[in-house]
């Protein structure tokens, strides 16, 4: 059985959490003191389930702090990391005590971004002491985000990339 549940209004729509063991995991740690760097379309840190949580970021796209989250995926993404839970609001995240280190990488109004600004953001959050980054992008095959993974991973770090929304297999 289940070792916490948490008390949010969404967590009955989380069947992700349960599907991978987070309940379980949760007994054991919820992330505190964790820098996920989420490399995305920005990061808004005045939502309500973020507040708090959210420490000063870089956008790769303009080389400036403006991380206002114009497509508003990188804002989901964040939350499913470290959204505040127990809190009786929204949903749960999977790394409660987690902090988010946003990188905006794209300031296309479609979300897209190039892979030169996702390996500076890599680089960017390696140089801010992330301990994982997330990028919620098919990153697949691309040598210059591989480049900075890799030096990512060898200060202990680790990197997780999106296989996309295509629903296949990699």
């Amino acid at each position: 059985p289940p070792l916490a549940v948490p008390i949010v209004p969404l967590y009955a729509n989380g069947w992700n959490l349960t599907k991978f063991g987070a309940p379980t995991a949760w007994a054991s740690s919820l992330g505190t003191g964790a820098v996920v760097a989420v490399l995305d379309t920005g990061g808004c840190a005045a939502h309500p389930d973020l507040s708090g949580r959210v420490l000063a970021g870089w956008n790769t796209a303009s080389q400036n702090t403006d991380i206002t989250d114009t497509f508003g995926h990188g804002t989901k993404v964040a939350g499913t990391v470290s959204a505040s839970t127990n809190n009786s609001l929204g949903v749960s995240a999977i790394g409660w005590g987690a902090r988010i280190l946003p990188v905006k990488i794209t300031n296309a109004t479609d979300g897209y971004a190039s892979t030169s600004n996702i390996a500076a953001g890599i680089s960017w959050a390696a140089s801010r002491g992330a301990h994982v980054v997330n990028i919620s992008y098919d990153i697949a095959g691309s040598s210059i985000v591989e480049s900075a993974a890799q030096q990512f991973r060898s200060t202990g770090g680790i990197v997780i990339g999106s296989a996309g929304d295509t629903g296949s297999d990699r």
